[in-house]
């Protein structure tokens, strides 16, 4: 892990879980949306794999199915760091870190429900 790497990880407020889970990005044309995969998730944000990140900043409307069959969470993300496909350091995915910027209470409590059921489960 290198220096930059590890000042990431020291500036996280929430801890993540390992996590894979399907998150539809809405892109620019409203009707329009790209299928990808977390590979964490915290109440704070989550990372989503992917070989075409946005750019640090962008802001994102994302759609995460909690696999429970009953949970659909929207939210809105801003993008605070990327890793390229060519940047990946050992073991890392491609794909950006968003951060949630607008989630509702409600979803908050599913999400904080869930993430503590699975952390369980890891133990």
């Amino acid at each position: 892990m290198d220096d930059n790497q590890r000042s990431y990880q020291q500036k996280r407020r929430f801890a993540r879980i390992p996590l894979s889970l399907e998150v539809n990005i809405k892109l620019d044309d409203i009707n329009s949306f790209v299928s990808e995969y977390t590979s964490d998730m915290s109440i704070g944000g989550m990372f989503i794999k992917t070989r075409m990140p946005r750019k640090v900043g962008t802001e994102v409307n994302i759609s995460i199915n909690l696999q429970d069959g009953q949970n659909l969470i929207e939210a809105t993300g801003r993008v605070v760091r990327v890793v390229l496909p060519g940047d990946a350091y050992t073991g890392a995915n491609p794909g950006m870190a968003i951060e949630f910027t607008n989630l509702s209470q409600k979803s908050k409590v599913i999400i904080e429900k869930y993430l503590a059921k699975k952390f369980s489960q890891m133990k």
